[in-house]
Order: C-alpha cells, then structure tokens, then sequence
C-alpha cells in the first residue's frame, strides 16, 4: 500500500486535549460504522472523555490509540480505486489545515475510502479568506490524487458554498487566477454537503500537530 495514502491518519500523534481526542475519535466512530472491530478500542479511549480539557492515556489506552490507527489505515479498511465507479472526494479547512479523503462507494452506497490526505496551511496560507482555504483544499486533494482524478468527472463535497461565488466572479487576485487555471484541468463536480456530515475531512484537518501552525494574530504583529 502507498504509504501516502495512509500518511495523515498514520502519523496522527496522541491527543493531549479532550477536543483533539473528539477529533480522531469522530473519524473513528465514523468508519467504525461498516468495519467490525473498532468499537472496542474506541470504547477504550472514550473513558478518558473527562469534563477537564486536559487528558492523559494509560499504556492500555496508548495502545487502543495505535490499534486504532493501524486499523484505520490498514489493507482490509482501504479500498482499491475501481475506475468503473464513480469517484468522490470531501475536503474541508480550518484556520490552520486543509484535509479530505477519496473514496467511492459499494453496491449498498456505503463510503469505501481509498486514501485520506491533509497537511497544515504555511505562513502566507494562514491569511487568506476562509473560501480560499476551502478552494486550496479542493485543489490539494486534486493534486495529491491526480492519478484517480485527471482526465475523468469526479463529486467533488465540501460544506462551504462560498467556493461557488469564487469560480464565478470577474476579477480575482493572481493567486486566484493561478488556481482557476489549474482547476480547469479537472473536471470535479461540486456538491454542497452538510458540515456535520463532513466528518472524516473535518477530522483529519484537525490533527493536534497542525493546531501548532503560528496564529493569525502572531502572523499579524
């Protein structure tokens, strides 16, 4: 397997915070939904959902945490493309991340996922409008896969409607005009889905070593 496919759920570092746990334990509750064996270890981990916001793991929790990511990231959960079948990606932004995950789906509409992908936003990313940051997730995804995405239409989900006002406004800054041109060589369909049902995308970018990206008001001063 591709190591890259697995590279942002595999490289996720233990949470020190109850919403970092939250986080990974929502991708996990999710595909825990159609993979046997999962419940146990996030059952495990959950005992350690404290009102206080600061967490600390037993050795038995640490090691439901990377049994957890092993899984999430191991052959019999990643699915091979099959490029008969639709192709779909999500993505989503924060202040400090892009995130998202390829996937298709079975006979039964479930969501068979092939890769999941995400890296934290640079020092001149940190300052754009939160459109931008959702169309920079959609062109890093698009980037990232381009082996399963060029040359063919692929759903293209993410929860911000304010993409649709960028590709179709007049004028744009040279940034903009640098990603149009290079969304034009894809062929994505864009559907407006949901944030709450966002949620491996919206969990992946929330990876607690990307929440260490300097701030906007540090960036600022």
């Amino acid at each position: 397997m591709d190591p890259a496919k697995a590279a942002a759920i595999r490289d996720w570092s233990l949470p020190k915070t109850k919403r970092e746990l939250q986080s990974f334990i929502g991708t996990c509750v999710y595909v825990s939904r159609f993979r046997p064996g999962f419940a146990d270890y996030v059952a495990e981990l959950v005992k350690n959902k404290r009102p206080k916001d600061s967490i600390s793991f037993s050795e038995h929790q640490k090691s439901a945490f990377q049994a957890l990511k092993h899984q999430l990231t191991s052959t019999s959960t990643l699915a091979h493309a099959d490029f008969s079948k639709d192709i779909h990606v999500s993505v989503d932004a924060s202040d400090f991340a892009i995130g998202g995950y390829l996937f298709q789906l079975d006979d039964c509409g479930r969501e068979q996922i092939i890769a999941y992908g995400g890296r934290k936003l640079n020092r001149a990313e940190l300052i754009y409008p939160t459109r931008e940051k959702e169309l920079l997730a959609a062109l890093h995804a698009m980037r990232v896969w381009k082996v399963y995405l060029i040359d063919k239409p692929f759903y293209l989900n993410t929860d911000h409607r304010t993409i649709e006002g960028l590709l179709q406004q007049q004028t744009c800054s040279q940034t903009l005009a640098r990603w149009l041109n290079e969304l034009a060589l894809f062929q994505p369909r864009f559907r407006w889905v949901p944030g709450s049902t966002n949620v491996i995308a919206d969990s992946v970018l929330r990876r607690p070593d990307w929440s260490d990206a300097i701030s906007l008001s540090e960036l600022l001063q």
